[in-house]
């Protein structure tokens, strides 16, 4: 059991981490954004900016993606350590793991519908 809390520690210390780094970008992102006002009138710097602001932002979903995998590997550990524990009730045990499976599906059908929508809008945006 101690095994199952130390990693369970570890993946919510990754994600503590990847959230920081998720944050470093957002604050990226404003000086980025005070920057373009200022060159407004510079279309070698502004594109400059934008590149750096588009990289910023999909960095910051792969960090996002990073997060979910995580959040995977703790789901899992966490399905182990109630599977395994003698002193939970079977009954309980199908009412946690269903209330994990339901909202496992929950999430699945929200990023499902918001990369539909971004594919969406990217090739609306290439029509232009």
């Amino acid at each position: 059991m101690d095994d199952i809390q130390d990693l369970e520690n570890q993946l919510l210390a990754q994600i503590r981490n990847l959230l920081s780094q998720i944050n470093n970008n957002i604050l990226q992102l404003e000086k980025l954004n005070e920057y373009e006002k200022n060159i407004s009138g510079n279309q070698y710097y502004l594109y400059n900016y934008q590149m750096q602001e588009i990289n910023s932002l999909i960095n910051s979903m792969k960090l996002l993606i990073g997060i979910l995998e995580n959040i995977k590997d703790y789901i899992t550990l966490y399905y182990k350590e109630i599977s395994g524990n003698p002193y939970i009730t079977p009954n309980i045990k199908i009412e946690i793991l269903g209330q994990i499976n339901n909202g496992i599906k929950e999430i699945k059908s929200m990023i499902d519908k918001l990369f539909v929508e971004i594919e969406i809008l990217t090739n609306n945006l290439q029509r232009f």
